[in-house]
């Protein structure tokens, strides 16, 4: 499941057009949601049951993946861009705010509204090891 969209990706940027004759095109953009859609699942899986279905729960992680493609843009528009926009993408580090976010997700620190999964807890087994 992808968590956001290329519209939404396009909306961080004024004036950059993700064309496809651009170096960041579209296709590049969908296929960054989908990679990072996929490391938001991975990390939560062990705490939700997926799919996730509330509302304000896809928006809070709609923003992680979102966080987490601007922040791969800005670090290309870094190496490749003018002086004077380095200074304003060098202000924004979407990467480690989405970073911190879904780390807290994982640890427990940040609860989704879906809540989590009823685990139980690992029992080890005693046994006769006695040579």
């Amino acid at each position: 499941m992808s968590y956001s969209t290329t519209k939404a990706i396009q909306s961080y940027y004024m004036g950059l057009d993700f064309d496809t004759a651009d170096y960041i095109n579209k296709t590049e953009v969908r296929n960054w949601i989908t990679e990072f859609s996929i490391i938001v699942d991975n990390t939560i899986r062990r705490v939700y049951s997926l799919p996730i279905s509330n509302q304000n729960d896809l928006v809070y992680l709609k923003l992680i993946v979102e966080k987490f493609v601007v922040g791969k843009i800005d670090a290309i528009l870094r190496v490749s861009s003018t002086d004077e926009d380095k200074k304003y993408l060098r202000n924004r580090n979407y990467t480690k705010d989405a970073n911190k976010m879904l780390s807290d997700l994982a640890n427990g620190n940040v609860l989704l509204e879906t809540g989590v999964k009823n685990i139980a807890p690992i029992g080890y087994l005693k046994g006769n090891y006695d040579d």
